[in-house]
C-alpha cells in the first residue's frame, strides 16, 4: 500500500464518505457539516479520484456517485423524541452503509459521529471519521463513549480546542487535527459595503439557543437606544420549535431586524459581504463555526463569544473581536469599522481554502492506512 504514496501528486484513490442521513448533498442546500463533506467530496473528484457519497435522497455532487438507502427523519420539533426518530434512522443508514461497501475503496470517510463510528467494525476498509459535533459535558457523553466502543475508526478533530477535547476519549485513535476550508469564488470579496445606514450586521445559521440570535437582537437593540441607525439581517434555517417562533415573533416587532428562512448560497454571500460584521454569539463550545470563514473570505469581519474555536479563527482586532459578554460585545460592535477587510479575506485565502483542506486530508488518509 506505501507505494501508493510514492508521488502524492498522482496519488488516485477509491474514496467513500458516509455523511448523516440528514445531510442533502446539493450546492444550494448543504449547510453546516453537509457543507464540509460536500465541498471535500467535490474537490477530492476534481482532482481525479474515484468518490461516492453515501448521504440523504436527492443528493448530487459533481463527479460523485451519490448512494442513498433511507428518508431522513421528520422532526416534530419535540427535542427528545426526534433526538431517539433520528437515532434509529442513522443506525439504520449507517448499517446500510457499512454492508453495502465494496472491498476495493482505500478509505472510509465517515461524518456521523454516533452510529458512523460504532458501526464501522462492519467494514475491513480503513476508516476516518471526522468530529464535526462538539464533546458534550456530563450525562451527555455517554453515547460518544458507547459509540466508541467497538469502534474500528481513526478520528479527525475540527479544531485545536476540540482535539483537546476528544483526546480525553478517543487517546490515540484521534490522529490529527483538520479545520473546514470553502470556496473562496463562492464568497467574494467585497472591499466596501453597499451600506444603507450607519451599522449593518449579519447573523447566519440555525435558529437555535445555542447559537445566540437572541443575543443578536439584543445588541442590536442596545445599539438602537443608544441611537445609532443600524440594522441586523438574520438568515436562518427553518425549525418547527417554539424558540424558532419565539425569535419570529420578536424580529416582527423591530422594523431594523430582517428574517430570510432557508437562504440559498449565492444571498448568503451577499448578504456577508455587504454586512459591516458577522454577529456570533454562540453559547456552547462549538468546534469550527464555517459561516465564520465564509464571512471573512467576503471581508466581513466577526464579532463573536470567546467560545469553541473562534479564537482560533478570527485575530482579536485585525479580523474580528472576541468578547466575554452582552456588554462587551455591545461596545465593540461600534468600532467595526476600524477592523481590516483586505486581511479577513487574506486570512482565509492562506489557511481556510479547499486547496488546503484536500492536502491536509490526503495527508490523514495515507497515515490511517499505513495503520492498516
Amino acid at each position: 500500500m506505501d507505494s501508493l504514496f510514492e508521488d502524492e501528486e498522482k496519488l488516485l484513490m477509491k474514496i467513500v464518505h458516509i455523511a448523516s442521513v440528514i445531510d442533502r448533498m446539493t450546492e444550494q442546500f448543504a449547510g453546516g457539516r453537509g457543507r464540509a463533506t460536500y465541498l471535500l467530496a467535490k474537490k477530492q473528484a476534481k482532482e481525479g479520484h474515484d468518490v461516492t457519497v453515501i448521504s440523504a435522497p436527492n443528493s448530487q455532487i459533481d463527479g460523485c456517485l451519490s448512494v442513498s438507502f433511507i428518508d431522513p427523519p421528520r422532526m416534530s420539533g419535540i427535542y427528545v423524541l426526534d433526538w431517539f426518530h433520528r437515532r434509529i434512522k442513522e443506525t439504520i443508514h449507517a448499517v446500510k452503509a457499512y454492508s453495502w461497501l465494496e472491498t476495493d475503496y482505500e478509505i472510509v470517510h465517515n461524518h456521523v459521529e454516533y452510529e458512523g463510528v460504532g458501526f464501522s467494525f462492519l467494514t475491513k476498509t480503513p476508516c476516518i471519521t471526522t468530529l464535526h459535533g462538539p464533546i458534550y459535558s456530563g450525562y451527555g457523553q455517554i453515547p460518544t463513549r458507547l459509540y466508541a466502543l467497538p469502534t474500528r475508526s481513526k478520528f479527525i478533530a475540527y479544531s485545536k480546542q476540540a482535539y483537546a477535547q476528544f483526546k480525553r476519549i478517543y487517546g490515540r485513535d484521534l490522529i490529527g487535527q483538520i479545520y473546514g476550508g470553502i470556496d473562496v469564488e463562492v464568497f467574494p470579496f467585497v472591499s466596501e459595503p453597499d451600506r444603507f445606514c450607519d451599522f449593518q450586521f449579519c447573523y447566519v445559521g440555525r435558529i437555535v439557543p445555542v447559537k445566540g440570535v437572541h443575543i443578536a437582537i439584543e445588541v442590536v437593540d442596545r445599539l438602537k437606544e443608544k441611537g445609532y441607525n443600524v440594522h441586523l439581517k438574520v438568515l436562518g434555517s427553518y425549525s418547527p420549535t417554539r424558540y424558532f417562533y419565539s425569535i419570529l415573533h420578536e424580529i416582527e416587532k423591530r422594523p431594523y431586524v430582517s428574517f430570510e428562512v432557508d437562504a440559498r448560497t449565492p444571498e448568503v454571500a451577499w448578504q456577508l459581504g455587504n454586512s459591516d460584521a458577522l454577529l456570533f454569539p454562540i453559547r456552547w463550545e462549538e468546534v469550527f463555526g464555517r459561516v465564520m470563514i465564509e464571512s471573512m473570505s467576503c471581508g466581513t469581519p466577526i464579532i463573536a463569544y470567546n467560545r469553541g474555536s473562534t479564537s482560533e479563527i478570527l485575530r482579536d482586532g485585525v479580523t474580528g473581536f472576541l468578547c466575554e459578554n452582552i456588554n462587551e460585545m455591545t461596545e465593540k460592535m461600534t468600532r467595526v469599522h476600524n477592523l481590516n477587510r483586505k486581511e479577513c479575506r487574506k486570512t482565509v485565502e492562506k489557511e481556510f481554502t479547499m486547496d488546503v483542506v484536500y492536502r491536509n486530508h490526503l495527508e490523514i488518509y495515507k497515515k490511517v492506512i499505513d495503520l492498516n
